[in-house]
């Protein structure tokens, strides 16, 4: 009976639900705790000071991977068994395999920018959230880039030396390790596949990067050319360094002839050092000399200038398919750059082609109703002299209106300081009066 009557005296009163909102208050202030301590391990990119050095540091190991180390794959020669310990291409890779971990591990606290329903920008701060975002994207490909090649790299360090094992247990073994040894050489190209990182670094960076549109175009037409032809160069090294002989390759004497006095290769040509050229039996040829000439032919390629006359060749159907391919790519590259260099030309300041555009339309006016040529030349004048007011009317026009209001007010506020500063009785005054 007593328990009936207190029950029916919080009922009553409101003790059932005061203690029930009491409850759920309590749960709520620990999962918010909970929560804010999760989230002070999220690093924001616009807020973490130290972030835009790291992205300096990811980036200058984009730029080794992305010039480096396909010269690496097609000109330097591997080091194998322990030897590669002490070897400094070994060295460096293993450095910027600790720094692509690094960023790994980093991006699972990482905040990312995602878009709303209505199309807004808004940052994701939840830790569990940041986790799941990148587990489903780019998690995959970064362990890819890392643990791929590391482990071929490490395979290399335990492997017997070629030389050695053809004199011990014969020819056959010898031979073997340096097919393993080739194979290898290729499988470092994986490494290329981190640079679709640095579209999460340009993302981060666009709104910091202030050079012009053309300039930017230009540039990356430029670093396209340059980038494709040194690919091609080291793909062409590589490509030759998987036969047997030079002889049978564009190195041979009966095409370019860098390999002038080629020799019968074996497993004791195997490079024991990385400054040995990775093609074996390719006598009187450096790296350096190797590598320009393949360069000048990939840019005669590219460019659609030459460096076919070789082709098709009878003695490497495989290297034939190669030259067949790059051809292909290096027409669309060209034309791409070609695309951007036109786009450049015709758009690279609307105000300025609109300026062109209403001296041509005033000649023509000119013409048309035979002005005396002292008013003629005065119009004339007027445009010129008008030409930056009216360019900045345009670039005003063009750009205000893609801003917020509390935007507009600002940069306006902004851009017309230098004249409301001289009025006596607008000084002191709030922004917001202006």
């Amino acid at each position: 009976m007593r328990t009936f009557r207190r029950k029916l005296y919080e009922k009553r009163h409101g003790m059932t639900l005061a203690n029930k909102y009491r409850q759920q208050t309590q749960n709520m202030a620990r999962w918010l705790a909970s929560r804010e301590h999760s989230n002070r391990l999220v690093l924001h990119p616009r807020r973490t000071s130290w972030f835009g050095y790291w992205d300096v540091v990811t980036t200058l190991a984009l730029l080794y991977t992305a010039i480096i180390t396909p010269f690496e794959a097609g000109f330097i020669g591997t080091v194998y068994g322990p030897a590669a310990w002490a070897d400094i291409w070994f060295l460096i890779n293993r450095v910027l395999d600790l720094v692509f971990l690094f960023d790994l591990v980093l991006q699972f606290f990482v905040a990312y920018e995602t878009r709303d329903d209505r199309g807004g920008s808004i940052w994701v701060e939840d830790h569990s959230l940041i986790i799941r975002h990148y587990l489903c994207g780019w998690f995959a490909v970064d362990s890819l880039t890392i643990f791929v090649p590391f482990d071929f790299d490490i395979y290399q360090t335990v492997l017997p030396d070629p030389a050695t094992a053809a004199t011990e247990d014969g020819v056959g073994d010898g031979v073997g390790a340096v097919v393993v040894l080739r194979v290898l050489r290729a499988v470092r190209l994986v490494k290329l596949v981190r640079l679709v990182r640095a579209s999460r670094v340009y993302k981060r960076w666009k709104t910091k990067i202030s050079i012009s549109y053309a300039t930017k175009t230009v540039s990356r037409a430029i670093s396209m050319t340059l980038i494709g032809a040194h690919w091609y160069a080291c793909v062409m090294a590589l490509e030759a360094s998987l036969h047997d002989s030079p002889e049978s390759t564009w190195l041979g004497s009966e095409r370019y002839g860098y390999c002038k006095d080629p020799v019968v290769p074996s497993a004791s040509m195997t490079p024991t050092t990385s400054a040995e050229l990775s093609i074996a039996g390719c006598g009187g040829a450096n790296p350096g000399s190797l590598y320009l000439g393949a360069f000048s032919w990939s840019l005669m390629v590219i460019t659609g200038t030459g460096g076919t006359d070789h082709y098709p060749s009878s003695m490497s159907q495989g290297e034939t398919i190669v030259v067949m391919t790059l051809v292909l790519v290096g027409a669309l590259i060209w034309t791409q750059v070609l695309a951007m260099f036109c786009d450049v030309a015709t758009n690279a300041d609307p105000g300025v082609i609109e300026f062109r555009q209403r001296l041509d339309s005033l000649n023509s006016y000119i013409y048309t109703n035979n002005l005396p040529a002292g008013i003629a030349r005065r119009m004339r004048e007027y445009l010129h002299q008008t030409q930056e007011m009216k360019l900045r009317e345009f670039h005003a026009a063009s750009v205000l209106p893609l801003l917020s209001d509390a935007l507009q007010i600002e940069v306006v506020m902004h851009v017309n300081k230098h004249w409301l500063s001289r009025i006596s009785f607008l000084k002191g005054a709030e922004d917001l009066i202006l």
